[in-house]
């Protein structure tokens, strides 16, 4: 069984329906640690951004560089020039000397240094994605939606028993309790998430993708 899961599949090969309900935690686990990453030639997401960040300077991986920019004066604002941008797969930013400084990767970093002198609130966050995740040596905090996703309807709570979330991604987001029952989230991407708790009865996630995912005590009794 699990050499045939080795083998190469869809991109939406895992999905709700297919699994009648079931996400078996022992092998989305698996599937965790021998995802194999892309090129970063390939290009970076430019629609429906999930960022992941850890405190501290973007390590660079081996034979990359940064480019910095002085115009970003916060977090969010560098992360939005990098958003837009294919090339752009991470944001470092920081405070030097009381200037913003926003620096934009243009690989995944390797993971995250530690607070340096001159350098206050130093901050690495990355675009999140198989490879970009596959890179980071290190712990990555929940994820923050992109300027350019869609807020409202598809933000990730506690309470989204009932609602409307189809279409929403949820990449690389990790949702612990989250209380999805009788939502519909027909065409979501739930994938590269981790869901602790995740309570999906009776919802609609057909054509739902969950490449990669992470299902710890999650239970998804009589979805579709």
């Amino acid at each position: 069984l699990a050499l045939w899961f080795l083998q190469p599949m869809p991109r939406r090969f895992f999905s709700a329906s297919a699994f009648g309900g079931s996400l078996a935690v022992a092998v989305c686990t698996a599937l965790v640690h021998l995802a194999r990453a892309q090129s970063a030639k390939d290009g970076a997401p430019t629609q429906g951004v999930i960022w992941l960040s850890s405190p501290g300077d973007c390590i660079l991986a081996a034979g990359t560089h940064s480019r910095v920019t002085w115009g970003a004066e916060t977090l969010p604002k560098c992360q939005e020039i990098c958003e837009k941008d294919r090339k752009c797969w991470a944001v470092d930013f920081s405070t030097y000397n009381s200037y913003p400084r926003c620096k934009l990767l243009i690989a995944p970093p390797a993971g995250a240094t530690p607070k340096q002198a001159g350098i206050s609130e130093a901050t690495c966050s990355i675009k999140a994605s198989q490879l970009s995740r596959y890179a980071f040596n290190g712990r990555l905090g929940s994820g923050a939606m992109g300027s350019h996703t869609p807020v409202a309807r598809c933000m990730a709570t506690f309470n989204m028993q009932a609602g409307d979330y189809n279409g929403c991604d949820f990449q690389g987001l990790k949702m612990s309790g989250t209380d999805f029952s009788k939502a519909s989230g027909v065409g979501a991407t739930f994938s590269f998430a981790t869901l602790l708790g995740f309570q999906a009865r009776e919802s609609n996630l057909r054509g739902a993708m969950f490449e990669r995912t992470e299902a710890q005590q999650s239970k998804f009794d009589f979805a579709d």
